[in-house]
């Protein structure tokens, strides 16, 4: 169990959070406190204000992002950074990936199986609603990342609980969630920079790829925030 956990998002620096204004050394100082901790960094290249017309970042956010991720924590003590970006050639320019220990490919949901695995370790749905979930979605391909099926998840919800698996799956067709886009669009790369830390094991789906609902299953088998993984 994570003694320590501190999500970092693009909105929460919006409200000027301390590692968008370049206090970060305070995020990572509580972090070492505990013996183990877990920092996790979401979209990073919305944090570094990334735009692609021309491109422009923050050198100032991403020179204190290297220097922190690379610096070994102190002795006794063990972090595990996570970093989510759906611009890895970004990062790659950037000189960021090599300050990760490793990448995992975390495709959008693609399969009605998937998309059911996803729903049941949710659990926002019953055991007889995700039935009929099913009977709809077999044999289907589904493309939708988690971010935004959480979201049709929640509204979904508002409705009585008759029409909430219809709304749910009258949502899904607005998407075009059963229409798969071109490859490589909608996809997630997650960043795992283990400082002093254990291996961490992942339940691999193919070379260095990790399905939503596996990469949320693995992280949260090590005692964090399951609901945290999901929204990185």
């Amino acid at each position: 169990m994570f003694a320590f956990v501190f999500m970092q998002t693009p909105d929460s620096a919006a409200a000027a959070s301390p590692l968008h204004t370049g206090g970060s050394q305070h995020i990572f100082d509580d972090a070492y406190k505990s013996q183990l901790s877990c920092v996790v960094v979401d979209d990073i290249e919305r944090l570094l204000d990334y735009v692609p017309i021309g491109p422009r970042f923050s050198n100032l956010v991403l020179q204190a992002l290297l220097v922190l991720l690379k610096k070994a924590p102190p002795q006794g003590r063990k972090l595990l950074i996570i970093g989510t970006t759906s611009r890895k050639d970004v990062l790659q320019e950037m000189e960021m990936l090599n300050a990760f220990s490793t990448t995992i490919h975390v495709p959008n949901i693609a399969t009605g199986e998937q998309l059911l695995e996803a729903l049941e370790l949710l659990g926002n749905f019953k055991d007889k609603e995700r039935t009929t979930i099913a009977q709809n979605v077999k044999g289907k391909k589904v493309w939708i990342g988690i971010k935004k099926l959480l979201m049709l998840i929640e509204m979904s919800l508002q409705m009585d609980a008759e029409y909430r698996v219809r709304k749910f799956l009258a949502l899904l067709r607005e998407e075009g969630a059963s229409e798969r886009p071109s490859k490589g669009v909608g996809c997630t790369v997650g960043l795992l920079s283990l400082s002093c830390f254990t291996k961490l094991p992942c339940h691999k789906t193919g070379k260095n790829s990790m399905s939503s609902a596996q990469l949320h299953h693995a992280l949260g088998a090590h005692g964090g925030n399951r609901a945290s993984w999901w929204l990185a």
